[in-house]
C-alpha cells in the first residue's frame, strides 16, 4: 500500500469512528410518548408517571395520607421583592404544575400551572404574584401533538402544506412583530383546544371555563392567552418574543418607545425570566434555568456586573449551563397548539440556525408529519406562528437579533444521511486500498 494510500485512509477511519452523534428525544403522538414527555416536567402533581407509587405526589411528605400536598414551597434568598409584596431576606411561595394524558382516539393532554418558577427569580418593584399558602392555575388542555397531516387544514391540493403563509415583508412583520399574535381562534380545530382557569383547589374544585378572563381569580392577572405560546418544562409560561410595543422584548431595533419614554426592552433576571407588566413570571427564550443547573439558586438582574456573560449577552447565557449530554434533540416544553418545543441544540450538539426552521420557529422531525417547534438564539426565539410555515428571505424588522435571511434551505436528515452514506463510502473504499 503506498503512503498516499494511508495519508487518504487514517483521516477518513478516524472521522468516521470518532463523530459524535447524540440520541435524540423525537416524540410523536401516542398516549406512551404523551406520558414520556410527562415525566420530563417537574410536576408537582402528575399522576400518570407511576415512578412516584400510586398517588403520591413528589412534594408530600407524608406517604398516601388523606391529604395529599400537590404543590411544591419553594424557597429562594434575596429575590428582591416577595411574591406577596413584601419585602424580605427570604421568599416562600407555593408553585403548581399538573399535566395529565388520556387515552383515546386522538390521545389528549390538560395542564395547569401558576406559572411560578422553581428557581430563584429577581425583581425590585414588579415581582410574579404568588402566595406562600395558596395558589391558582392556569390551564391548556387538546390533542396531543397532532400530525401534520391529522390538521383539520390539511389538504392534498397543494404540494406542500401550509398552515401559515406568509408572502410579502409587510406581512411577515405583523405576525413576528406582533405580541399578541397567539389567538385561540388561530389554533386548528383537530387540537380540540380548551382553557380554563382553576380559582380554588378546596373540593369541590372551582374553575371557570372557555377563557382565562375570570373575575374569580385574585392571583392569575394575566386575562388573556394571546401572548402565551407554550409552557415549559418547569410550568412556566412562555411568551411570544416581543413586549406589548411590538418589538423584540430582548433585542429591540427601537430602544426606547417615543409615545411612553419607555424601554422597549424587557429587564430580564439571572434566569431570563420577568413579571413586568402582568405579574406572571414568563420566558421570552431559553432559559438556563429550565434544565436543573447551578443556576437556579442565583437571585439577580441579568444587568449585575457580577455577572457579566448574562449583562454582555443573553444569548451566550442562555446556553453556558447547558450539559454536554443535553445537546441534543430535546423537548423543553409544549406549544398551546400541542405540539412539542425542542431545545436550541439538534442531534449533532449543535445550535439551530436560520435555514433549520420556517417561518413559525418550526421544522419536521424524522419521517412523516412529525412537526415540531425549537429554540433559536435568535428572534422569534420559540414560536413565531402556529406552524407549519413556509420559508422566506425576510428579515424582522423589529429585531436587532432577527432571523437571517437564508437561501439555502436543507432538511438535518437529509444532512444526516448524506453525512454518513458519503463517510461510509470513503471509508469503505479507503479500505479496499489494504487489498492491493
Amino acid at each position: 500500500m503506498t503512503n498516499i494510500h494511508m495519508l487518504f485512509t487514517i483521516p477518513i477511519l478516524v472521522l468516521l469512528f470518532n463523530v459524535k452523534y447524540v440520541s435524540a428525544q423525537i416524540l410523536w403522538d401516542s398516549y406512551q410518548n404523551c406520558v414520556q414527555f410527562e415525566r420530563l416536567l417537574d410536576c408537582t402533581d402528575c399522576r400518570d408517571a407511576k415512578d412516584w407509587g400510586g398517588v403520591q405526589l413528589p412534594y408530600d411528605d407524608i406517604p398516601l395520607d388523606d391529604y395529599f400536598q400537590d404543590y411544591e414551597l419553594v424557597v429562594c434568598k434575596g429575590p428582591g421583592m416577595c411574591p406577596d409584596g413584601t419585602v424580605k431576606n427570604v421568599c416562600t411561595w407555593q408553585r403548581y404544575l399538573f399535566f395529565n394524558c388520556f387515552e383515546g382516539s386522538p390521545v389528549t393532554y390538560r395542564w395547569e400551572t401558576n406559572s411560578m418558577p422553581n428557581h430563584c427569580y429577581f425583581s425590585k418593584t414588579e415581582p410574579p404574584l404568588g402566595s406562600e399558602t395558596k395558589f391558582e392555575a392556569y390551564s391548556v388542555s387538546g390533542a396531543f401533538n397532532v400530525q401534520v397531516n391529522n390538521m383539520f387544514a390539511y389538504n392534498l391540493v397543494d404540494p406542500v402544506f401550509y398552515h401559515t403563509k406568509l408572502e410579502t415583508q409587510d406581512d411577515y412583520d405583523k405576525q413576528l412583530c406582533k405580541s399578541k399574535w397567539a389567538e385561540t381562534t388561530l389554533i386548528d380545530m383537530k387540537t380540540q383546544y380548551e382553557e380554563k382557569v382553576y380559582y380554588s383547589f378546596e373540593y369541590p374544585i372551582a374553575f371557570s371555563d372557555y377563557s382565562w378572563d375570570s373575575s374569580e381569580t385574585t392571583m392569575l392577572q394575566l386575562k388573556s392567552s394571546d401572548q402565551v405560546v407554550g409552557m415549559a418544562i418547569n410550568g412556566v409560561l412562555i411568551f411570544s418574543a416581543n413586549s406589548i410595543n411590538g418589538y423584540d422584548a430582548l433585542f429591540p431595533s427601537q430602544l426606547i418607545n417615543p409615545i411612553t419614554s419607555q424601554s422597549n426592552r424587557i429587564t430580564p433576571d439571572f434566569c431570563l425570566g420577568t413579571a413586568e407588566s402582568y405579574k406572571t413570571y414568563r420566558y421570552y427564550m431559553f432559559s438556563p434555568c429550565i434544565y436543573d443547573s447551578i443556576a437556579k439558586t442565583y437571585a439577580s438582574s441579568c444587568t449585575n456586573d457580577r455577572y457579566p456573560l448574562c449583562s454582555q449577552d443573553v444569548r451566550n447565557h442562555s446556553i453556558y449551563y447547558v450539559k454536554s449530554e443535553q445537546k441534543n434533540i430535546n423537548p423543553i416544553g409544549i406549544a398551546k397548539d400541542g405540539r412539542m418545543i425542542y431545545g436550541p441544540y439538534n442531534s449533532y450538539g449543535q445550535l439551530w440556525q436560520a435555514c433549520d426552521v420556517d417561518i413559525c420557529n418550526g421544522r419536521y422531525f424524522s419521517k412523516g408529519y412529525n412537526y415540531g417547534y425549537v429554540a433559536t438564539m435568535f428572534h422569534p426565539y420559540f414560536i413565531s406562528c402556529w406552524g407549519p410555515g413556509n420559508k422566506v428571505t425576510f428579515e424582522a424588522k423589529c429585531s436587532t437579533n432577527a432571523r437571517k435571511k437564508c437561501t439555502l434551505y436543507t432538511s438535518e436528515a437529509v444532512l444526516h444521511y448524506s453525512f454518513w452514506s458519503i463517510t461510509l463510502g470513503l471509508s469503505i473504499l479507503a479500505l479496499l486500498q489494504f487489498t492491493y
